[in-house]
């Protein structure tokens, strides 16, 4: 079947049999794809050093001691790869794109939400798929039978699998400053550059148990306590409430407010969270985003 936009998946040359794996799972959902060939480590095009290094010198070892950044190579080339399919996106003629990495598993419902895109508001930059809501999460319509579009305001770290918008991969791509986050929690943390994201519930995208990260293997992971000091502090927080007031609705998003405080109450006695208290039903009064 011919996806109504172009399907990427990331995989480093020598990871033959996780790419057999991934064509099989493609084709069970009759979807055809094009292979990206994955970067490794701080392996990257030289157009993209400056945005992860200090410097331009051309020697390895040089650039690896002077990453900025403070990420591992994996978590570079990582990054580097997703923005290459981005820079395809942007070259092609298509309104969006499914960017996949080689490691999911896929659910038939994504077949009919890649279908769906038209029912996303206009402006959208990342749909993301492969985010299991944890937080209290707004719906925004129905997507197929089981799925739903939703917003939520705390996005958990992953971008295993996420359709972007040709505004939002030109928002991705476009940076005047040091790339000193990891891609999945430069998504996460999205509202710091006017990324406006949404997300299918239940999520059609998975990772499969089990496997071992490529990110790891080639470069290990810097320090996420790090970043979540620096994701965290005040000024981080204010945009995030801003943003996220602006794009739900100062109603809506009092409403999920208020959910998180019972779901981390809850969580915080041991006390299973229902699945109807995360879901926030839109109010029939705003028809916006």
């Amino acid at each position: 079947m011919n996806s109504p936009i172009p399907i990427y998946v990331i995989n480093l040359d020598d990871e033959v049999d996780r790419m057999q794996d991934m064509a099989a799972r493609m084709s069970a959902i009759n979807l055809s794809f094009e292979r990206f060939p994955a970067y490794r480590g701080f392996d990257i095009p030289p157009r993209w050093k400056n945005e992860f290094f200090s410097c331009n010198d051309d020697n390895s070892q040089n650039i690896i001691h002077r990453s900025r950044a403070n990420l591992g190579g994996g978590e570079i080339g990582c990054y580097a790869s997703h923005l290459g399919c981005m820079e395809l996106l942007i070259d092609s003629n298509a309104h969006a794109a499914l960017v996949l990495e080689d490691d999911v598993e896929l659910s038939p419902e994504l077949v009919k939400v890649i279908d769906r895109l038209h029912a996303i508001p206009d402006g959208w930059d990342i749909l993301r798929l492969s985010n299991a809501p944890a937080s209290a999460w707004l719906s925004v319509a129905i997507l197929t039978e089981i799925s739903e579009l939703a917003r939520h305001g705390r996005i958990r770290t992953n971008a295993a699998g996420y359709c972007v918008s040709r505004q939002g991969a030109k928002k991705l791509l476009a940076r005047t400053s040091q790339r000193d986050i990891m891609i999945d929690v430069e998504m996460q943390y999205g509202y710091m550059r006017g990324i406006v994201s949404y997300c299918v519930v239940p999520p059609p995208v998975s990772q499969v148990a089990g496997v071992a990260s490529s990110i790891e293997a080639n470069g290990g992971r810097s320090s996420r306590a790090r970043m979540r000091r620096l994701l965290r502090r005040p000024l981080s927080v204010h945009r995030r409430i801003v943003f996220n007031i602006r794009m739900l609705s100062f109603s809506a998003w009092s409403r999920c407010l208020w959910r998180n405080i019972r779901i981390h109450t809850r969580r915080r006695f041991g006390r299973p969270v229902p699945a109807a208290l995360l879901r926030v039903a839109r109010s029939p009064r705003r028809s916006g985003r």
